[in-house]
């Protein structure tokens, strides 16, 4: 299962990849300041089990987030 869904994950980073059309936000400064190439994706299910895709590993600031249950 865990294999499944990484490659699914892996699976939408590569077709959201390419995308560069927008602005980033400048009315947050930290957003502006933002690395424009940078892009990755986690999902932490409720079994505790961390998946990661891109550039996950990069530090940044959460300026707002969405929990799903």
């Amino acid at each position: 299962m865990a294999r499944l869904v990484q490659r699914y994950l892996d699976r939408i980073l590569d077709w959201h990849a390419g995308v560069t059309e927008g602005t980033l936000a400048d009315y947050i400064p930290e957003l502006a300041s933002v690395d424009r190439e940078i892009f990755g994706m986690s999902l932490s299910p409720a079994d505790g089990f961390m998946y990661e895709s891109g550039d996950a590993p990069t530090e940044f600031t959460t300026q707002s987030a969405s929990v799903f249950r």
